[in-house]
């Protein structure tokens, strides 16, 4: 049996210009994207204006706007700025590039743009083939597109996002708190980390505040260079666990891991966290408190260590 040889070919010697003969083609066989991409775009017309400039191919999908643009030749900043306009100009939610040869940063922008824009973009290839001497065939290959990975991403981040915002506010409002009562802590700027860190007038040691969704603790770290000091450290004042907690009046968690250079002590607080915002007063007075009697009674064992 005798196969043909299966050959790419010159996009040009099918459409001359992009302009004038592949985009009026598209727009009358949309069927070939629509199966590379699984969607049923409905074109609406070809040089649609948007402002000064005009799109290729204005779509629907649903109830979306679809911005086509083509692009023969390697995909450019300038293609790339046309898109992002055209988005904004016609409140699009979906963008699909068509391209004939794609640079690597270009793919990394749109995938960059999958997970951190509420809009969903798509990087196609596009190429024409031929078996021996029979008609060419269209070839569309998505290289990069929206996906459940890209949503996610996206969520995670926007999350985030929020959870900072929260950690700031948290932070301001404890900050005022804290100059107030505590003025050997005070100073410093408001932080979107969920921790404040003030020094333990020890080489590589420091106390710090930490707030999260749904606690909060004060904690005094011992992080030099060095794990077996860090150990040692922690470890000279477990020695003295029975005195130190008698004292502050509470149990505390030794938190010594061989594995990890930084070694603690941490005292959690059950008032809750970020999240329990109409409680965030009694957990910021009780953090202050806290650290506050924490060092009244271990700074003394802290300034005799290595």
């Amino acid at each position: 049996m005798e196969f043909g040889e299966y050959k790419s070919i010159d996009i040009r010697t099918i459409w001359e210009r992009e302009d004038r003969n592949f985009t009026p083609w598209l727009k009358d066989n949309i069927q070939y994207l629509n199966e590379c991409l699984n969607l049923k775009l409905n074109p609406q017309g070809i040089e649609k204006p948007a402002g000064s400039f005009s799109i290729d191919i204005l779509a629907n999908l649903n109830e979306e706007t679809v911005i086509i643009e083509n692009q023969f030749g390697k995909t450019d900043h300038t293609h790339l700025g046309q898109i992002l306009t055209y988005l904004a100009y016609h409140n699009a939610k979906i963008a699909i590039w068509i391209c004939e040869e794609i640079r690597s940063e270009h793919e990394k922008v749109i995938n960059w743009l999958n997970e951190n824009t509420d809009e969903d973009f798509y990087l196609i290839k596009l190429e024409v083939f031929k078996i021996d001497d029979s008609k060419p065939y269209p070839k569309f290959t998505k290289i990069c597109g929206p996906s459940e990975l890209a949503k996610t991403i996206r969520k995670q981040k926007e999350e985030m996002n929020e959870q900072q915002k929260l950690t700031m506010e948290f932070w301001d409002k404890f900050l005022e708190k804290l100059n107030l009562k505590f003025p050997e802590h005070s100073g410093g700027n408001t932080s979107k980390n969920p921790w404040i860190i003030r020094t333990a007038k020890k080489s590589g040691m420091v106390y710090s505040y930490n707030i999260f969704k749904e606690n909060a603790a004060i904690v005094l770290t011992s992080d030099v260079k060095e794990r077996s000091l860090n150990i040692k450290r922690i470890q000279m004042l477990k020695k003295k666990q029975e005195e130190i907690e008698e004292e502050f009046g509470d149990k505390l968690n030794w938190d010594i891991n061989p594995t990890r250079k930084s070694q603690l002590i941490r005292y959690n607080l059950m008032e809750g966290g970020l999240e329990n915002i109409e409680n965030w007063d009694n957990i910021q007075n009780k953090m202050i408190d806290s650290m506050i009697k924490f060092i009244s009674v271990i700074q003394k064992h802290v300034d005799e260590l290595e």
